[in-house]
């Protein structure tokens, strides 16, 4: 038996059935995409930064006196028994902006996922477009004002950064060597004028030798210019490695945050 004709379908009909589909699943996308996006985080972030270490962290600002706010991530103690340490982090150029999480990559989030440590976090945000040496006033302000509202021991805060942050790290010391026990900056530089202020600083430097972005002589010629003052700060230079040696640095098997740990501020 003959089956009957079907009617044939428009090339318009066609057109919506294709949209209407294209839709169902853009909707579908957009909800397993809401749902892995947890606490409203930017999902393009919480690929890099995972959502339990951007929760773990409280969000902190400050403002300066010409309105500039500088944001910042703190991690509080997981003991409060006695005052606990402060690593006072600067990152490096690629992690600014205003979104207050890119900073916690790498050491941040290698201290919250320690067991062993039992410290404090302050983990600030360098705004676009701009340079740690902009940031100092605002900088300062913060450091102190979070050893003063938190269980801080001030003997025992520290402070490293890498490339820009390394830079920062060698400013921010000579401008407060009263301020910090140690001081590690990774694959950074700065001027030589401020050896004078560093040369009683614990201070351990690091730099990649094959590094092409920021050559180790910035390095160099700031630890020999400390060593000139009468300091006795130690550099570490690791061969065949290239601008990030703040992975070598971090590591544990280096030694360098052990150091770090035991100094306490005279």
């Amino acid at each position: 038996m003959r089956q009957p004709l079907q009617p044939f379908r428009t090339s318009a009909e066609d057109s919506v059935s294709h949209w209407l589909a294209c839709l169902v699943v853009w909707a579908v996308l957009n909800l397993l995409l809401f749902a892995c996006q947890e606490d409203q985080l930017d999902w393009k972030i919480a690929r890099k930064v995972d959502a339990v270490t951007v929760r773990a962290y409280q969000p902190l600002s400050i403002s300066g006196k010409n309105g500039q706010i500088l944001q910042a991530r703190f991690l509080p103690p997981r003991q409060t028994d006695s005052p606990v340490p402060l690593v006072v982090f600067l990152h490096g150029a690629g992690e600014r902006g205003d979104d207050n999480m890119q900073q916690l990559q790498t050491l941040p989030t290698q201290l919250f996922r320690s067991p062993a440590f039992t410290g404090s976090v302050l983990a600030p945000q360098c705004p676009s477009g701009m340079f740690w040496g902009a940031c100092m006033p605002e900088l300062e302000a913060l450091i102190e004002r979070t050893i003063r509202e938190h269980h801080i021991d001030p003997q025992r805060v520290y402070l490293t950064g890498f490339s820009m942050g390394g830079y920062g790290t060698w400013e921010l010391a000579a401008r407060r060597p009263d301020l910090f026990a140690a001081v590690v900056p990774i694959c950074g530089g700065g001027e030589m004028k401020w050896a004078p202020s560093l040369k009683k600083v614990p201070l351990w430097a690091v730099h990649g030798a094959d590094d092409k972005t920021i050559p180790p002589q910035r390095s160099r010629d700031m630890i020999q210019a400390v060593q000139s003052a009468g300091g006795t700060p130690r550099y570490t230079e690791f061969p065949g490695i290239g601008h990030d040696s703040w992975h070598s640095a971090y590591d544990l098997s280096s030694g360098i945050l052990t150091w770090m740990f035991q100094q306490r501020r005279q």
